[in-house]
């Protein structure tokens, strides 16, 4: 519950009062080891007085000389669980208001971290404390740590936003290769980027043509090929699918005009896109394959074609054995690459996005909301096995509101979108974590900012 206090003390000299200004902080209700909240506190202190304030994990030591004004300084604290932008937070975070308060002189602030679980693989000599302007920026602030008494302890003038991290070090081995992904420029249509699989280097490869919309991106493992869908004068209904080099060159379009077809996915060599194809009167959705050698008009085949059914969304394994894809239904089915082969049941369940590992043996799913354990903008994600008919999707720790999965290339960590509704981002990123699951996911690269960027795909 959150709960408002206002205490009122004319002399902290005065031992006296200041045992009172302790007691009442005790009694009130208001302050404790407890969950998230928010209160102020109006002290009307002297020049010289001192004080201390707690506050749920926040401990707050006014020195002498920190407050000048003789009518006392009013302070505000609230409490949140939303994780800084740029890094997650073990705890709360707690901001001051007025934002542009400032205490005449340095104050020390403690944050007791016992009984915190940590992020992924930190140590508890690796906490620091950091502080977010209003322009949601992050410093680190020079922390001592005590093991014994669980505390961070550092010194601040005014903090507006303060939180407890866990500082990156090196960015997990996310393995050798390229990601692919789609970043908003300022007009808010989604261009088409790339990446080292723990997010240096990013570049653009192809800015959306004006108007028109890119999504859909998919990249082959070993030749240097991209595909992506473009909607035709930005009409989600009217798309066409298009090939291009990584960097940007021989932009292609492989779908015949009159067509409304989606990418799903390149084959390893890159010679092969796999689509979905929607029939122009009745618009039920088939799974079709160019075959891209030789020059364009591409020949077309197709994989599945039911009068009655749909089929969709099709990602072909790494090692180019089988097709999986979902049904009317969202549910997963897999066939022998081979048209017209037989399909099996891989999911009793909706998913809403799959990508395959690495060794062709099983999937990563993202579960839709409602699904038992699901929560957040998006209900997380979980991995199950390509070769059987799975009636329970298990849930990643740390991965509610993951949307969009994908594998790094060694198959060691999940790739996914997230948005991050924390005031100094409210955007869609890219985040990732172990296979294991953690506290929480951290920013593509461990990096200490906000990687922007949506639907990611990593190939080795």
């Amino acid at each position: 519950m959150f709960k408002a206090c206002v205490f009122t003390f004319t002399d902290l000299h005065r031992s006296r009062i200041a045992a009172a200004f302790v007691a009442a902080l005790l009694t009130s209700g208001c302050f404790g080891s407890g969950g998230s909240g928010g209160f102020g506190v109006s002290g009307k202190a002297k020049f010289g007085a001192d004080s201390t304030v707690t506050f749920d994990r926040l401990e707050i030591h006014i020195q002498n000389g920190a407050v000048l004004d003789p009518n006392g300084l009013f302070i505000q604290i609230q409490a949140s669980k939303i994780a800084p932008a740029a890094q997650p937070a073990p705890g709360p975070r707690y901001t001051m208001l007025p934002s542009d308060a400032q205490f005449a002189a340095p104050v020390t602030i403690i944050y007791h971290y016992a009984g915190l679980e940590l992020p992924q693989g930190a140590t508890e000599n690796q906490l620091k404390l950091a502080q977010m302007g209003p322009t949601g920026l992050l410093t680190i602030l020079p922390t001592v740590i005590s093991t014994t008494d669980k505390t961070a302890t550092t010194t601040a003038s005014g903090f507006f936003t303060i939180a407890l991290v866990a500082p990156p070090g090196a960015p997990p081995a996310n393995g050798a290769g390229k990601l692919l992904f789609l970043r908003k420029d300022a007009s808010g249509s989604p261009d088409l980027w790339s990446a080292a699989p723990d997010g240096s280097g990013a570049a653009l490869v192809l800015a959306h043509a004006p108007g028109e919309t890119i999504s859909s991106p998919r990249i082959s493992t070993i030749a240097s090929r991209v595909a992506f869908t473009e909607s035709v004068g930005g009409d989600a209904s009217d798309t066409r699918v298009y090939i291009a080099n990584l960097d940007g060159t021989g932009k292609t379009l492989v779908t015949a005009d009159g067509s409304v077809e989606t990418a799903g996915d390149l084959n390893a060599a890159g010679d092969l896109l796999y689509i979905t194809h929607r029939d122009s009167l009745t618009m039920l959705p088939d799974i079709a394959v160019y075959s891209l050698a030789g020059a364009p008009p591409f020949p077309r085949t197709f994989m599945t074609q039911t009068s009655d059914l749909a089929e969709l969304n099709p990602r072909i394994a790494p090692d180019g054995s089988l097709l999986v894809f979902q049904d009317e239904k969202g549910r997963l089915r897999r066939m022998v690459a081979s048209a017209g082969a037989k399909v099996f049941a891989v999911s009793s369940q909706r998913v809403d996005s799959f990508a395959w590992s690495p060794d062709s043996k099983h999937l990563v799913v993202e579960r839709p909301l409602g699904i038992a354990g699901g929560f957040g903008f998006g209900g997380g994600i979980g991995e199950i096995s390509a070769l059987s008919n799975t009636t329970f999707f298990p849930v990643v720790k740390g991965t509610g509101g993951a949307r969009r999965p994908s594998y790094s290339p060694n198959g060691q960590q999940f790739l996914f979108e997230f948005y991050d509704n924390d005031p100094a981002v409210q955007n869609v990123t890219i985040r990732q974590i172990t296979k294991a699951g953690a506290f929480t996911a951290t920013p593509l690269g461990g990096a200490l900012t906000a990687f922007f960027g949506e639907s990611p795909v990593a190939r080795p």
